[in-house]
């Protein structure tokens, strides 16, 4: 079962002053909203993985999540993401991008520049309502996932968020 966890409504009650010189409002960022909102739920329900858009897919919130929550996570990312693809090539600075690599049907262990544990990412093509083809491209932290069920994972839960 997945079930939303929170919600939070984009409130602007940040005094700033902008460029102009005028006072203006602004809400908190939105990654910090996210990490906030993950941090209440673990005190109040006990769940497998943090799902989330590409929006929330920063290197800061997958470490959050898989360090200080000791959870699994996840995440649509972009396709111009960067990946190492062995320690060593991290070590030397070697990052190739996501779209280069043969992904479809299947995970690949990788490392991201910002982050000292390995993520399986994998990438799904799909067609949309509209006959028009769609990708999508995953990582996940939990390297005991197959393909599989990484990507039904996902889609059940935009699908219970009425995205899919």
């Amino acid at each position: 079962m997945s079930l939303p966890v929170g919600v939070e409504f984009v409130k602007k009650i940040i005094p700033s002053i902008n460029k102009k010189g005028k006072l203006v409002y602004k809400s908190k960022k939105k990654n910090e909203i996210f990490r906030e909102m993950i941090s209440i739920a673990l005190r109040n329900i006990n769940f497998r993985y943090v799902l989330a858009d590409i929006w929330f897919s920063s290197a800061k919130n997958m470490n959050f999540i898989k360090k200080e929550c000791q959870s699994d996570f996840i995440l649509a990312i972009k396709e111009n993401r960067k990946v190492a693809l062995s320690e060593e090539d991290k070590l030397s600075g070697k990052y190739i991008s996501i779209k280069s690599l043969e992904l479809e049907g299947r995970t690949l262990s990788v490392y991201f520049e910002q982050l000292d544990f390995p993520v399986f990412i994998c990438k799904q093509v799909f067609k949309n309502k509209d006959d028009c083809t769609g990708t999508l491209y995953l990582a996940s932290s939990d390297l005991n996932l197959s393909y599989e069920q990484i990507t039904t994972i996902y889609k059940k839960t935009m699908k219970s968020r009425g995205l899919s």
